[in-house]
C-alpha cells in the first residue's frame, strides 16, 4: 500500500506510524529542517573619480540563509562556489552576477559598473635630440600612451606633482583615431625639466611621464659695464677712463670674445686684442687707455655660436 502528503512543518523530528490488520505497528522517523531560499547581495570596493573607478575592483557577494550552492561571475547562474573576485580590467560596462541555491529554492543579484584605469604612462623620445645638451634650434618630442578609451588631451608640468598645463597645442597624431601619440615642439629658451601625462575622453590622467630635460639657448652673451677712474692707465696727461665689462651667458656658456677699441679724441685709431677663448657663464674684462674718449667694440659667443657685437663709445673726463 503506499500513501503519500505533503505537510509544511517547522524544524523537528517526525514519526511516521503504520499498522496491519493483525495489529503489527512499525514507524519511522525524519528529521526536518525548515529552510528558506537563500538571499544575496553584491558590495564593492575601489578608488572612484566621479562615475568610474579608476583603481581594480573588489567585487564581493554577502549571503543569507543555507546555501547548497553558490557562485559569482560575469555570467548568470554561475555555480563556480565564489563569493569574491577583484576585477582589474578597463571598461565601459560590467556585470557581476550572484548565485546562491538550496532545496527551498534559489536566488540571484547583480551590479554593474564602469572602470578606467586611465592611460599608461607615456613614453618619451625625443627624436634624436641629446637630452640634457644645450641646442640652439627648436626641439620636437613624441610621446606614446596605450588606453582603452581615446585620449582627450595631453598636459605638461615642471612637477610630476602638480601644476598641468594643457596649452601643449602644436601637432597631435593620431592612433587609431584616439590621440594616443602626441609629438610637440617646444622652442622657447632656458633650461627646462619636463613631465607630460595624457587625459582621456573621461578625464581620467595617466601617470606622469618620466623627466625629461631641454635646453634651448637661442641668444646671445649679454653684457654690462661699469666706469671707473684712477691708476690702470696713469700717464700724461692723467687722464684717463677705465671700463669693467662683464659677459654673462647662462644658457651654452661663453666661448670667445674679441675687443678693438680706439681714441674718439684722436681720430678712433683702432686697435684690436683678437679672438680669445673665453668659459665659464660670466667673465670680466678691464677696458681702458690713456685717454678720456673711449670707443671700444665688443663681439663676444656663446659655446652655441650665438654671437653680439656691442659698440659702445664712452666719454669720460676723469
Amino acid at each position: 500500500k503506499t500513501f503519500t502528503k505533503t505537510f509544511t512543518k517547522d524544524t523537528g523530528t517526525y514519526y511516521v506510524y503504520v499498522k496491519d490488520k493483525a495489529g503489527n505497528v512499525s514507524h519511522k522517523s525524519q528529521y526536518v529542517l525548515k529552510m528558506d531560499p537563500p538571499t544575496c547581495s553584491i558590495s564593492l570596493t575601489g578608488t572612484k573619480s566621479g562615475d568610474w573607478y579608476t583603481s581594480e575592483v573588489n567585487v564581493k557577494m554577502t549571503t543569507s540563509g543555507t546555501i547548497a550552492q553558490k557562485g559569482l561571475d560575469t555570467t548568470q547562474n554561475s555555480v563556480n562556489n565564489k563569493t569574491e573576485v577583484t576585477h582589474t580590467s578597463s571598461t565601459s560596462s560590467v556585470t557581476y552576477y550572484g548565485y546562491v541555491k538550496n532545496a527551498a529554492g534559489e536566488s540571484s543579484c547583480s551590479k554593474t559598473f564602469k572602470v578606467d584605469r586611465g592611460p599608461s604612462q607615456p613614453t618619451v623620445d625625443c627624436n634624436g635630440y641629446g637630452e640634457g645638451t644645450w641646442r640652439s634650434g627648436e626641439v620636437y618630442t613624441t610621446h606614446v600612451t596605450s588606453s582603452t578609451f581615446d585620449i582627450d588631451h595631453w598636459e605638461y608640468s615642471h612637477n610630476p606633482n602638480g601644476g598641468w598645463n594643457k596649452n601643449i597645442n602644436d601637432w597631435i597624431s593620431e592612433n587609431h583615431n584616439g590621440k594616443r601619440t602626441m609629438k610637440w615642439h617646444i622652442w622657447w629658451d632656458g633650461q627646462w625639466t619636463f613631465y607630460v601625462r595624457a587625459v582621456d575622453v573621461n578625464g581620467i590622467a595617466s601617470p606622469a611621464s618620466r623627466a625629461f630635460d631641454i635646453k634651448i639657448d637661442r641668444t646671445c652673451p649679454q653684457l654690462s659695464y661699469w666706469t671707473e677712474c684712477g691708476s690702470h692707465f696713469a700717464g700724461y696727461p692723467n687722464h684717463n677712463a677705465a671700463t669693467w665689462v662683464t659677459m654673462k651667458d647662462y644658457g651654452a656658456g661663453l666661448w670667445s670674445r674679441n675687443i678693438t677699441w680706439g681714441d674718439s679724441y684722436q681720430g678712433d685709431n683702432r686697435y684690436s686684442s683678437g679672438w680669445a677663448n673665453i668659459s665659464g657663464n660670466e667673465y670680466s674684462d678691464l677696458l681702458g687707455s690713456q685717454g678720456t674718449w673711449q670707443h671700444f667694440i665688443l663681439e663676444v659667443c656663446d659655446g652655441l655660436n650665438n654671437c653680439c657685437t656691442y659698440d659702445e663709445r664712452y666719454d669720460y673726463w676723469c
